[in-house]
């Protein structure tokens, strides 16, 4: 019994042994397989870690690398108009110099055709204008006969012009130097020598630049000629540059008139105003401005100083008076006549002494 109950006992062991021993192992390996898992999970894990670090720091540096490249695309595109710009600028200034030379050419080419027409006018209309210059001062040197009969002698010896005899005797029997030159004007007038008749009537003017009636006489031999344009004296002396008629107004060219008198002309381009200086006298006129100026005294203008062709032209009667000289219109003709008041009482004067010096 005992020892059957001994071996029950002993199996019973070895059975317990066994199974607590293949229980253990199977816990081992249970615990060995949790263990093996949690290492993959954590591996896994790790793995996604690094791959979603390593996709966002791809994802960084392409973003980087977008906003790199967009930057170069907007520097390229900002360097691409600032060249247009610098490009379209230059353009500009080549057109604008390319307009300046056309419109500089241009000017000068009108300037030389207006010279062309004028001096085809002059030769076509008047031949030589100019022809009986100097005549005055010719017969002035003849002090023992009258004007008359030494405008008759020069024009038989230096012009070579028949003469006949109650044409001579005409002349021979005018004294004063402006009425035989008239005469002799007129003498060339009934010929049918109009050219040579306003050439005289030129030289009889000069002799007396007082008379009015001289100015309307020259008028109407110029107008036979064809001459339309106002005519602008100057003592006596005709200028080139001819009054204008602008918005019912007589004007004229600034600078010739000024320097007929005598006057200094200066022109400043910065605020587009000429002053005249004349003695102790000083004008000065802004263009397309009604208000001058006399000695720094302000006058009011009815019109202003303006540009024409690019001549500045001016109300004749301001200017002139300002610049004591006297301003007439012959209505006929529609001449200006400026007499400087100046130099007719420095004439005067030295007319008196040279016949206060004859008398003694």
């Amino acid at each position: 019994m005992k020892k059957s109950h001994m071996i029950a006992v002993s199996c019973l062991l070895a059975t317990s042994l066994v199974t607590g021993t293949a229980a253990a192992q199977s816990d081992k390996y249970k615990e060995s397989g949790k263990n093996t898992e949690a290492s993959e999970k954590y591996e896994k894990k790790e793995k996604e870690k690094q791959q979603e670090k390593a996709e966002k720091e791809a994802k960084k540096a392409k973003e980087e690398q977008e906003k790199q490249a967009e930057k170069a695309e907007k520097e390229a595109k900002k360097a691409q108009e600032d060249l247009d710009k610098q490009a379209e600028k230059a353009a500009k200034e080549a057109k604008k110099a390319q307009e300046e030379i056309d419109k500089q050419a241009a000017k000068k080419a009108k300037e030389e055709e207006k010279a062309a027409k004028k001096a085809a006018t002059k030769s076509d209309t008047y031949g030589n204008y100019k022809k009986y210059e100097g005549l005055l001062k010719a017969i002035e040197r003849v002090q023992d006969k009258p004007a008359g009969a030494a405008v008759a002698e020069m024009l038989k010896a230096k012009y070579e012009m028949l003469l006949s005899l109650d044409q001579q005797k005409q002349l021979g029997g005018v004294s004063e130097k402006d009425a035989a030159l008239w005469a002799a004007a007129g003498i060339l007038e009934k010929d049918g020598n109009l050219t040579d008749a306003a050439s005289m009537g030129k030289e009889a003017l000069r002799a007396n630049y007082k008379d009015m009636e001289a100015y309307k006489k020259l008028g109407l031999l110029y107008k036979k000629l064809g001459k339309q344009n106002l005519g602008l004296y100057v003592n006596g002396e005709e200028l080139e540059a001819a009054p204008i008629l602008h918005n019912g107004r007589t004007l004229v060219p600034f600078r010739s008139i000024s320097e007929a008198l005598k006057a200094e002309v200066n022109w400043n381009p910065a605020d587009k105003s000429v002053t005249v200086t004349r003695g102790g006298v000083v004008v000065k006129l802004i263009i397309d401005n009604k208000i001058a100026y006399v000695n720094g005294k302000e006058k009011v203008l009815d019109i202003p100083a303006t540009l024409v062709e690019g001549t500045t032209v001016v109300p004749s009667r301001f200017v002139s008076e300002a610049l004591n000289a006297e301003v007439q219109w012959e209505p006929e003709t529609g001449a200006v006549i400026i007499i400087d008041k100046e130099a007719t009482e420095n004439t005067e004067a030295s007319a008196a002494t040279e016949a206060s010096a004859d008398a003694q």
